[in-house]
């Protein structure tokens, strides 16, 4: 294993491939620039392979749209499929953005058990990456 932080999340990528990350400093302004560092950090951790991914997105502040506009840009060109852990924060700071992630071009599910999501994401270990992404 191997964890990497940012100014807002820390990722962790498990032995068997799964990128794991932890929203952190919840006081922190989440910025459009804040969310591209965070992406560039799991290309690094993934050494630029695509993954399955794992967020944690149980304590994250709301977001602004600007925020989301990124993240819903770049997420499918850092993983191949998403499983997203939400409390009843996470699904607030989410709002109307949950509906579209379920049209991204990568499976994206939302979970309350951690091992449920990993047990899911296990399926999309052995998938090809596209290296055109």
């Amino acid at each position: 294993m191997k964890t990497l932080r940012t100014a807002i999340t820390e990722y962790t990528i498990r032995d068997d491939g799964i990128v794991i990350g932890r929203d952190i400093n919840p006081e922190t302004e989440r910025t459009t620039q804040l969310v591209s560092d965070s992406f560039d950090r799991v290309r690094e951790l993934t050494q630029g392979r695509r993954a399955p991914g794992l967020w944690d997105a149980r304590s994250i502040p709301n977001f602004p749209l600007s925020v989301w506009t990124v993240f819903v840009d770049r997420i499918d060109k850092v993983v191949v499929a998403l499983a997203i852990l939400v409390g009843e924060s996470g699904e607030r700071a989410m709002g109307a953005f949950s509906e579209v992630l379920s049209s991204l071009l990568i499976p994206v599910r939302l979970f309350d058990d951690e091992a449920a999501a990993i047990e899911w994401l296990q399926q999309f270990l052995d998938q090809e990456d596209d290296p055109q992404r």
